[in-house]
């Protein structure tokens, strides 16, 4: 008989625990402890920067039957996290791994998905593009019962602003009357795309990018490599979750000189190198992100930005793009980045041969000012 997987451990993220959004985690360890915490909160902010795992870390103290200070000796009135080692909240840290494993779920297709661990958290996930009025009515067939172990029931909304009308204005009524025992937390990165009546019923909770220095704290505890480390802050734009995806980018290693060689190469020869160089990378949609925050820094460059303000990129480059982007105009930057944009939707919708994509694309990019062949920008945009 064969022996069984072993189970992998279980990821403690308290508070404490989470790198960034000290002000978000006082506010909802202080309500908690207060007992002023809202019926429905509404985390905002950018995608990959934390939301989800701050939300657990609530969700966790909410649950928890041992909390304890957020330091030790700190002030009562500051709050207090979860503990870590109970019951409860032992299985709600086990949830977030399944839950950004995004695993092939057990749920039905018109029901929400049950935490595997703790029967007191649901999670709501768009099916297909949307999360359906199906999902939301099962979520609220449930509701007004106790909550089977735990003190407060919570539901987890994710993608938010995936609910379609239906969906959303059956969970306004809710809102509007919400059961005693039970807590909402929906999370966003378009918050103006949810009904402006359910803002209005949520508390709202808006999450910044990360700093460099908090990746940079967060990537050194997973032991990562220095130099990817170096490569991955630049493009991560704040985002854990990127950064963490950009630690293992094959691309990150071998780009910079690709990106070198694009800035200088001028004849055709090389221009039919450099293209079937692009189009041996597996990840095609990531060399024309690469392509496009390339000739992002030239453009900040031309206009006058720093690297240390503005945070470019590219900054190992910055002696090779100031000296391509002196020899541009702004315009002309401009009329390059539309040229990446149009290039890879011919790759996407006629099928274009990689190669045959940045070929075209090269030339125009290493063409002298004006003669790259894209668009003329419209000089108003007050023509009808």
């Amino acid at each position: 008989m064969a022996e069984p997987t072993p189970k992998p451990p279980v990821v403690i993220r308290r508070f404490a625990e989470i790198v960034g959004h000290a002000p978000q985690k006082a506010l909802l360890a202080q309500a908690e402890a207060r007992e002023r915490a809202h019926h429905a909160y509404l985390f905002t902010g950018a995608d990959g920067i934390g939301k989800r795992r701050v939300a657990y870390a609530f969700i966790a103290r909410l649950l928890c039957k041992q909390p304890i200070a957020l330091s030790p000796g700190a002030d009562p009135s500051l709050g207090f996290e979860a503990c870590g080692a109970c019951r409860n909240c032992i299985r709600v840290f086990e949830t977030p791994t399944w839950y950004d494993d995004r695993a092939p779920f057990p749920a039905k297709e018109d029901a929400p998905e049950l935490a595997p661990r703790h029967p007191d958290v649901m999670t709501l996930l768009p099916h297909g593009q949307y999360i359906k009025i199906s999902q939301v009515r099962e979520v609220l067939r449930i509701v007004p019962f106790q909550p089977v172990e735990a003190p407060v029931r919570v539901v987890v909304i994710d993608d938010a602003h995936l609910m379609n009308d239906e969906a959303a204005n059956a969970l306004l009524k809710t809102l509007e009357e919400p059961p005693a025992r039970t807590r909402f937390i929906l999370l966003t990165s378009l918050p103006s795309s949810l009904l402006v009546t359910i803002r209005s019923r949520c508390q709202k909770v808006a999450f910044a990018r990360l700093s460099d220095a908090e990746l940079m704290t967060m990537l050194t505890q997973l032991n990562a490599d220095p130099a990817a480390i170096a490569r991955a802050i630049p493009l991560a734009q704040g985002s854990a979750r990127a950064a963490i995806e950009l630690l293992d980018d094959p691309l990150g290693a071998i780009w910079e000189p690709l990106a070198r060689e694009l800035l200088t190469v001028r004849d055709q020869p090389s221009v039919h190198a450099l293209a079937a160089s692009l189009a041996e990378i597996p990840q095609l949609d990531a060399v024309f992100d690469r392509v496009a925050r390339l000739l992002r820094d030239a453009l900040l460059i031309r206009t006058g930005a720093s690297a240390a303000a503005h945070g470019l990129f590219h900054r190992s480059l910055v002696d090779a793009l100031t000296t391509w982007a002196q020899s541009q105009s702004s315009e002309s930057i401009l009329h390059r980045l539309e040229l990446v944009e149009d290039t890879r939707q011919l790759t996407r919708t006629f099928n274009m041969q990689a190669r045959l994509a940045f070929e075209r694309l090269l030339l125009e990019i290493s063409a002298p000012v004006g003669a790259e062949g894209a668009r003329p920008m419209l000089a108003r945009r007050d023509i009808l």
